[in-house]
């Protein structure tokens, strides 16, 4: 199990009494580790992440919201993306990179599989920040944006079709 608060105790970051203290409030007030060390301003949230990238093994990533597509958007719905920490950074063919803050959460990794299961798309994680998610979630507006544009639009034609049926004599 990942443990960020005895590893910045090994690198001198944290004293011993303050990681004892940090560990019960973690077990007493249901936060997540990563939320209670930037809480508590201990090292920058870059710093935090740079050093789970290493701890895990997986890259870390900082994506710009204008480079992520609507059609990646549309391979995980945001319900999921908000309850799972995960959004869709890119899309080629049948393969998803995804950007992940807590890629080591079992039930997020067990939601992924199951919607690359049933969506038939392979994936890659990276690992992405607290504050680069937050950013990057708001894309999901914009695809909701168009989705309804685009429901306007067909409304719009379907209307005129019926008006020039109602004209046109048989």
């Amino acid at each position: 199990m990942l443990n960020l608060i005895q590893e910045l105790v090994k690198k001198g970051l944290l004293e011993k009494d303050q990681a004892i203290s940090l560990e019960y409030e973690l077990r007493t007030s249901g936060k997540r580790e990563e939320e209670l060390i930037l809480e508590r301003k201990i090292v920058s949230e870059d710093f935090l992440f740079e050093l789970k990238s290493k701890l895990l093994k997986i890259p870390l990533k900082k994506v710009d919201p204008d480079d992520i597509a609507i059609s990646a958007l549309e391979m995980i719905p945001e319900e999921s993306a908000r309850y799972y920490y995960f959004i869709p950074l890119k899309k080629e063919e049948k393969f998803v990179e995804i950007g992940m803050v807590y890629p080591e959460d079992i039930k997020a990794q067990e939601a992924l599989n199951f919607l690359a299961h049933n969506q038939k798309f392979s994936y890659q994680v990276s690992l992405i920040t607290l504050t680069n998610f937050k950013s990057l979630l708001k894309k999901y507006r914009n695809l909701k944006g168009e989705v309804s544009k685009a429901l306007e639009e067909l409304e719009t034609e379907m209307k005129a079709e019926r008006i020039e049926q109602k004209i046109t004599p048989i």
